[in-house]
């Protein structure tokens, strides 16, 4: 294990991760950066719960030298062997982490490590992290190492995925939001629009400067 690298992946998380532009990107080199220090991560997965009123969250999917599979989890999921018999359910339901390892005989009750198995994955590690509304995301992390992930290397993602996960989760629930909270200011400062028209006969003009500050304000609230 690289520790001058990890220390610097962890002042990159602090500094805001700057470098990556999107959730998806930041998630890429974080797990990028990990396997440069030492960690040899060969699937990462990232699982954000959103109130989002069609899906019940987003799956973040990261393998080495391809891009960032982004999938929304619709609420139907929940009821399907693949997420009921699965450690994240585990993980949604206790808010416990789950190690588990694909070749041993109790990853038959588990149809993902099974599927793992069959890629050549030795260890699983499932991990919750808890909001202060004590909503439960949740992040998995595999490897092909032999023997599956050394002491220091569990280490080393103990310690980068909560900074991590918050950077991540920030950016993602913060860009999510913006059209669900742009689109009832915007009805609501027409409605506004309409009764002072009505009530005062103000200008065109004025009922503009109305509307364009209830926008402003959306944007000051989401800042």
């Amino acid at each position: 294990m690289d520790a001058i690298s990890l220390r610097k992946i962890s002042d990159w998380i602090i500094d805001g991760a700057r470098s990556a532009a999107t959730p998806s990107q930041m998630m890429a080199e974080c797990s990028e950066r990990l396997v440069q220090a030492g960690v040899p991560l060969w699937r990462v997965g990232v699982f954000v719960r959103t109130l989002h009123p069609e899906i019940i969250g987003w799956s973040f999917i990261w393998k080495p030298g391809e891009e960032v599979h982004v999938g929304t989890v619709d609420f139907n999921f929940r009821a399907t062997p693949e997420f009921t018999f699965s450690p994240l359910a585990v993980v949604f339901r206790d808010g416990v982490e789950v190690r588990a390892d694909p070749r041993g005989p109790d990853s038959e009750h588990f149809p993902i490590l099974v599927d793992l198995r069959a890629e050549g994955v030795t260890d699983y590690l499932a991990l919750p992290l808890m909001f202060m509304d004590r909503a439960v995301h949740a992040s998995s992390w595999t490897t092909k190492q032999p023997g599956g992930f050394t002491d220091k290397q569990l280490d080393a993602i103990f310690r980068t995925r909560t900074s991590a996960h918050r950077n991540f989760l920030l950016r993602k629930c913060r860009r999510a939001s913006i059209p669900f909270l742009i689109r009832p200011a915007l009805r609501s400062a027409s409605g506004l629009l309409a009764e002072v028209e009505l009530a005062r006969g103000m200008r065109r003009q004025s009922a503009h400067s109305v509307l364009d500050d209830d926008i402003r304000r959306a944007h000051v609230c989401l800042l």
